[in-house]
């Protein structure tokens, strides 16, 4: 009957752990669609191999401090990664269909470019402006 007490108390703590592990995810994944949203703005990449490269170097440096066993750890932070990419392209995808592409002839500040900036800011939230030199013949 004891044993069966303490099996009980040692469960719920391992309940608790785990919603804990997943508000955690909740926020990561909250975070995650905050990323995308300023990698859209910055033209950045959805995924960056040497970010990649440097968590998986963190965690199982940190993994082999509290005992824990390597392959077990990537394999948890390989998944989380996978969602968090899942997330974004999802996002993207939605505001690559919004954002408006557009090409202008001279530099930035020429007139091409301010009538450009003016007609995008009308039409859409989201646009990307190309600098070109001179535009090609079809």
């Amino acid at each position: 009957m004891k044993n069966q007490k303490n099996l009980l108390k040692l469960r719920k703590k391992i309940n608790c752990i785990d919603k804990s592990l997943l508000k955690l995810l909740y926020k990561r994944n909250l975070i995650s669609k905050k990323i995308i949203k300023e990698k859209i703005k910055s033209n950045y990449p959805i995924q960056d191999s040497i970010r990649e490269k440097e968590i998986f170097r963190k965690i199982t440096s940190k993994g082999k401090k509290y005992n824990l066993n390597e392959k077990y750890i990537k394999k948890i932070f390989q998944t989380i990664i996978i969602n968090s990419v899942k997330i974004q392209k999802k996002i993207y995808q939605k505001k690559k269909s919004k954002i408006l592409k557009m090409s202008f002839l001279g530099p930035k500040g020429s007139y091409s470019y301010l009538a450009a900036s003016k007609y995008a800011k009308k039409k859409t939230k989201f646009f990307m402006k190309f600098h070109v030199k001179r535009f090609l013949k079809f």
